[in-house]
């Protein structure tokens, strides 16, 4: 269970994030493969909507979907007295989820790592697959493991000003290079403009999954992948040792997985 803090400063925590360059990016991969723009997009572990918003805001009918009601939350607040047409949120688990079928799945900010179980990860392939149309397109950024493992996590102390309050957050991961994972404890420290201070931890697990694995499972779950390339760089193929990577695949016509076929 996250603190309640933890939602209230989640996006001013990540307000140096470029969600709008990694709008634009992704729509440029699927444009890329198939030759034309998204009109249905699924995104899948949408926070708090930052790119989903984005996508809406560019004529795509978008779904954004997430385990954690509390960013939810903050997305359906994020459309109060929006006139535009404006994503559908829902705190949904992809595999039960009923939206009928999409031109473009997305998965963004590393929710691939937060799967650490490979028949869920297989699962979590197969429900992208169900909810696509023929030929649909599939792209998700992730951490590489092998970049992770041979260059691990390092502590970080980070700080910055949003909204007039000073924002301070010590970064400490903790690898199991055996378990290939690592979990991450950020402590938070906001000192406010009459010098108050509020103070809270969150921390995360990451599956240090291989580039390897995800494709194996990927083809297992019906998908071609078209290619892969390092995050925000769709002209630079990753290598080993690229840290962060994007997937681009495609919904191919069938599934090989026996779960599948319980």
């Amino acid at each position: 269970m996250m603190d309640p803090l933890y939602y209230d400063y989640y996006d001013k925590i990540y307000s140096g994030k470029n969600y709008r360059a990694e709008v634009e990016t992704v729509l440029g991969l699927f444009q890329n493969s198939v030759g034309k723009i998204p009109k249905r997009v699924l995104d899948v572990g949408c926070g708090t909507g930052s790119h989903a918003l984005i996508l809406a805001e560019k004529g795509c009918d978008v779904v954004g979907i997430d385990l954690d009601c509390g960013v939810v939350d903050i997305a359906h607040r994020k459309c109060s007295g929006q006139t535009n047409a404006t994503p559908v949120f829902l705190c949904e688990d992809v595999s039960k989820l009923e939206a009928g079928k999409f031109d473009l799945t997305v998965s963004l900010f590393n929710v691939i790592n937060y799967i650490d179980q490979m028949d869920s990860l297989l699962m979590f392939f197969e429900s992208i697959h169900k909810h696509l149309f023929d030929e649909g397109v599939f792209i998700f950024d992730c951490w590489n493991g092998l970049a992770a493992i041979l260059d691990p996590p390092r502590n970080k102390d980070s700080r910055f000003l949003v909204g007039g309050e000073q924002i301070d957050i010590t970064t400490r991961p903790c690898v199991e290079l055996m378990n290939q994972s690592v979990r991450v404890d950020n402590c938070v420290e906001v000192t406010g403009s009459d010098g108050s201070k509020r103070k809270f931890i969150f921390s995360y697990h990451q599956t240090l999954w291989t580039p390897w694995c995800l494709k194996n499972v990927l083809m297992i779950a019906g998908f071609e992948i078209l290619y892969v390339s390092a995050w925000m760089q769709p002209n630079v193929i990753a290598t080993y040792n690229t840290w962060k990577i994007t997937f681009v695949c495609q919904k191919t016509g069938k599934v090989l997985s026996h779960i599948n076929n319980k």
